[in-house]
């Protein structure tokens, strides 16, 4: 039997004991935890990748691995400044020249250093391989290993967005025929100098179709090196199977532009769900060749249609616009529709029959069913014709259609030329086949302008006319969704991006693992 003595003093020691449990419990919590390198992040893609070369790259799946593995010279975000990359700084001469210094302790991931010669060499294939004629007029002169120097006639914005490519290891390509760079093991096992490495590739079990594809993060990468170990990539034929692939925690991300299905709510308990403006946006586009479809006749149909009633269709997804100029991108707000035509008059009257062709997404088909009750109502007859992707492809080439449902990667407003001008009516580029000597005019005065408030000027101007003369209905601009675990921290994703692959532009920040 223990004395009364021993007693307390035992009682006082455990009580010790408990408040200093207490003390550093709280003191851990209110300690600050820190970003730690680890943890493997897998993000849903759906598509297959096509691997083509890094210049020539245009699907989802290859500009996502892209953006991971490749440096750029300069990446040209949202808000037109210049985000330098490859490029530690750069200067504008008297000489209107510009002077552009690399870091020096970039290295490919082979460990060879990146220098001018590899920028000079993916320049001047560019300038053999990519249709973009403005290329051409780029003149590169080395100063030394790691310094150089750019003569353009145009201005900065646009030469920025030129340098916005992934530079290639000349010792790797050079000897690489034009007519095998799609066609190599190099670009599925790509040698880059960016924040990530290629690790391996998992096919199915058929050999078919690549299942994962695995990059590791590059420790010696020139800037901060990233804190996550690998991402991850899954490859999903469609929405739905990776959508149960987010359910199911196969995949802790998954990013898509609206398509019309819903969001699980279950997925918004545990998930980050990001909302992200793109200059993307669908329309009804007129064929302008079409005789039937006069510009009174277009003025009606398009009068009849009330955006206003697009929000529940959208589901919260995307947001009604009046132009093809979207206006995030202006730093504006939206208009309200003030180009709005006037109510139709008379059409009901006429005996007009109209061929709306869309492609085969469900939010396609729930738009396509709304502008026919639109139209339907004042007794014009409307057929709706869904066609798959090589269908549609083929129709915007050889501009067979009456009224396209039709959505445009528009890029910045500043590149509305190639859309709009008529010298793109043959090439269909110009899906319309619209014509405004005006509109030409405005838009080469805008590709041709330094000051953004200028540009923004001649391209409200040209907007205003092209609106005016209805070769559209322009409708919605979809939001991507980006979905994310909450597990993952450190993201920073601006709300608008110019392209889907933007979202990992601060990809060294992200992290699951922590340190206090």
């Amino acid at each position: 039997m223990l004395s009364i003595k021993k007693r307390i003093i035992i009682f006082i020691i455990l009580a010790i004991i408990i408040i200093l449990a207490i003390f550093f419990i709280n003191k851990k919590k209110e300690s600050v935890s820190l970003p730690a390198s680890g943890g493997k992040y897998r993000e849903g893609i759906i598509s297959q990748p096509e691997f083509n070369n890094p210049l020539l790259q245009d699907s989802g799946s290859d500009l996502a691995i892209s953006q991971l593995v490749f440096s750029r010279l300069i990446k040209k975000g949202y808000n037109l400044e210049p985000n330098l990359d490859l490029v530690a700084k750069y200067k504008i001469n008297p000489d209107s020249t510009y002077t552009f210094y690399l870091y020096q302790n970039a290295l490919w991931h082979d460990g060879k250093p990146v220098t001018v010669d590899d920028v000079i060499f993916t320049i001047d294939l560019a300038k053999k391989i990519k249709n973009n004629s403005s290329f051409n007029s780029l003149d590169v002169s080395k100063i030394d290993n790691y310094t150089f120097k750019i003569s353009y006639p145009g201005n900065s914005d646009k030469l920025f967005s030129l340098l916005d490519i992934p530079i290639l290891p000349k010792h790797i390509w050079e000897n690489i025929p034009e007519n095998d760079l799609n066609n190599l093991n190099l670009n599925i096992k790509p040698i880059g100098s960016g924040p990530f490495i290629f690790e391996n590739i998992e096919f199915d079990k058929n050999k078919e179709k690549v299942k994962n594809y695995t990059l590791r993060k590059n420790d010696i990468f020139y800037r901060k090196p990233p804190y996550l170990e690998k991402i991850i990539f899954t490859f999903y034929p469609d929405i739905e199977s990776a959508m149960k692939g987010l359910k199911q925690q196969e995949i802790q991300g998954l990013g898509f532009l609206f398509k019309g299905i819903d969001i699980p709510p279950e997925i918004s308990y545990n998930h980050q769900i990001y909302k992200l403006e793109t200059p993307q946006y669908v329309a009804a586009f007129f064929n302008l060749n079409n005789e039937k479809l006069t510009k009174s006749i277009r003025q009606s149909l398009n009068s009849l249609v009330d955006k206003k009633n697009l929000p529940p269709v959208l589901k919260g997804m995307g947001f009604p616009i009046s132009g093809p100029l979207l206006n995030n991108y202006l730093n504006e707000p939206l208009d309200s529709f003030s180009n709005e035509p006037p109510p139709s008059n008379g059409l009901s009257k006429t005996s007009l029959e109209l061929t709306l062709t869309i492609g085969e997404e469900p939010v396609f088909q729930e738009i396509a069913t709304f502008l026919k009750r639109c139209w339907e109502n004042e007794g014009i007859k409307v057929n709706i014709e869904i066609e798959g992707p090589e269908k549609i492809a083929a129709i915007t080439r050889n501009g067979d259609f009456e009224i396209l449902l039709y959505g445009v990667l528009a890029g910045l407003p500043s590149q509305q030329y190639a859309f709009w001008h008529s010298n793109f009516k043959e090439d269909r580029i110009n899906l319309t086949g619209f014509s405004n000597r005006r509109v030409d005019e405005l838009l080469e005065l805008a590709s041709l302008a330094n000051e953004q408030d200028k540009k923004y000027e001649y391209l409200k101007e040209a907007e205003s006319l092209i609106v005016k003369e209805y070769p559209a209905i322009f409708l919605y601009s979809p939001y991507y969704i980006y979905i994310l675990r909450d597990n993952i921290k450190g993201v920073e994703i601006n709300k608008t991006l110019l392209t889907p692959e933007e979202r990992f532009d601060n990809i060294e920040n992200w992290y699951i693992k922590t340190k206090f």
